[in-house]
């Protein structure tokens, strides 16, 4: 995933958008067992932005990943209010 994940910033026009095609379904998929891999993918890209020129980017792309944090955000606060409702239970 690596290999790809470095291809979304190529001087290709046709290798980026399979690369960010390939990215951008991976990121779509709702399976739980991948949630790992995906964050460690998102982890890759943000490197990936981080040394290539913006404008090599799809735009779609970095909205994909605006959206897979805030659902990561969502989750995390559901967790927190999961736990927050057990704690009270106890100490009802």
């Amino acid at each position: 995933m690596q290999a790809v994940v470095f291809q979304i910033s190529s001087k290709d026009l046709l290798v980026r958008q399979i690369s960010t095609k390939t990215v951008k379904n991976l990121l779509r998929r709702e399976d739980n067992g991948l949630l790992e891999f995906k964050l460690s993918v998102i982890k890759e890209i943000h490197k990936n932005i981080k040394q290539q020129a913006h404008s090599r980017f799809d735009p779609s792309l970095l909205d994909c990943l605006v959206l897979h944090e805030i659902m990561v955000d969502e989750g995390k606060a559901k967790a927190v209010d999961a736990s927050s409702k057990k704690k009270a239970l106890i100490h009802d």
